[in-house]
């Protein structure tokens, strides 16, 4: 019988957070170049996977709760909480506030609402991948 506590969370949460990072920049440079523009279909697509997210969150929450007490995936559910609430915020923000295509602080905002959505997405999958672990061990 094989023992887990999602030792590789950390590997896991780190790569999230550098990809976060990354895509991020990118994201904040191709915008203020106006090599490609981000339109406000992203922005609501972005905000409507995020809510999709949080509402699935809240459905599994005793779920992540037994995996909270068993001291496994902490550190992944408070890396997807923070990409949801942090898409959520800055989609708002690029919804209510027009930014012309090369202006410095929209390229801010679009870097941060890549950033947060990457963050999600990673840390969603580092939760499921820690999670599954905690199942499978539980089981046997």
């Amino acid at each position: 019988m094989r023992q887990s506590n999602c030792n590789t969370r950390v590997d896991c949460s780190f790569l999230s957070i550098a990809a976060a990072i990354i895509v991020g920049v990118v994201a904040a440079i191709v915008q203020f170049t106006a090599i490609v523009t981000f339109t406000t279909v992203f922005y609501i697509v972005a905000f409507g996977v995020a809510v999709l997210f949080l509402a699935i969150l809240l459905a599994l929450v005793p779920v992540l709760y037994r995996a909270l007490c068993q001291n496994s995936c902490g550190f992944n559910i408070k890396l997807v909480t923070a990409g949801i609430l942090g898409s959520i915020a800055t989609s708002i923000i690029l919804l209510a506030v027009g930014f012309a295509a090369t202006s410095g602080l929209g390229a801010v905002f679009v870097g941060l609402l890549a950033a947060f959505f990457t963050l999600m997405v990673t840390s969603i999958a580092c939760t499921i991948n820690c999670v599954g672990e905690f199942s499978f061990n539980d089981e046997n």
